[in-house]
């Protein structure tokens, strides 16, 4: 079954259109972070993923407070 785009999974989101700073540890070469919802409410947390690690930059607190959906 395909989710909704603000359904449970993953959504690629180009660091460009990210609210807050990025940490400094982000390299120049990512444009992309990783929207992961879980929760089933559109809050995703995002971050990116590093082989079978997922690296959580961001969990938004109130829906559109890293990038507006």
């Amino acid at each position: 079954m395909v989710e909704k785009k603000h359904g449970y999974g993953t959504e690629k989101i180009p660091i460009s259109i990210i609210k807050p700073d990025l940490p400094k540890f982000i390299s120049p070469d990512v444009t992309e972070l990783t929207a992961f919802r879980a929760n089933g409410d559109n809050r995703p947390f995002l971050g990116i993923r590093n082989g079978n690690i997922f690296h959580i930059i961001f969990i938004e607190e109130k829906f559109g407070d890293v990038y507006d959906h």
